[in-house]
């Protein structure tokens, strides 16, 4: 499974860079591997086992943020066609005051065996989605200042 895509500021869409990637097992946290993305924001991570994976996204000055991807479901024929997962991520900078982490994982990743392809868990995307918005107002509102 490879997951790509481009760390951008939210207000602006500069591209972030340098950010820190760390992939960890979901179930017991321990460090699978990290790496770092381009000048341009852009990145790439493969994952070769199936599992829970947590990827966090960090960079100084900026509020960190994570996703999960769960890689079961498509069978062993599937996982040789091989999978690709689109995750663009904006980032706020951080703005003393301004509550900008989540210990929630912005997004989960889920197989959806009738498209046969990893989507966004819309659940859980619904459950964030509030604080999300909290969050971006908060952070309007502190730059403002």
């Amino acid at each position: 499974m490879v997951i790509f895509g481009q760390v951008t500021e939210v207000l602006s869409g500069a591209a972030v860079h340098p950010v820190s990637i760390e992939v960890r097992d979901v179930n017991d946290s321990s460090k699978v591997f990290s790496v770092q993305n381009r000048h341009d924001g852009r990145y790439e991570v493969t994952l070769h086992e199936p599992g829970g994976y947590a990827i966090a996204f960090s960079a100084a000055g900026h509020a960190s943020k994570h996703i999960e991807v769960k890689l079961e479901g498509p069978t062993e024929e599937q996982w040789e066609q091989g999978y690709a997962m689109q995750v663009d991520l904006s980032m706020f900078r951080q703005v003393e005051g301004v509550e900008l982490e989540m210990e929630e994982p912005v997004g989960k990743g889920v197989y959806d065996p009738d498209s046969d392809v990893f989507i966004w868990d819309r659940e859980h995307g619904r459950a964030v989605s509030g604080m999300q918005k909290r969050m971006l107002k908060e952070y309007k509102g502190g730059i403002s200042k």
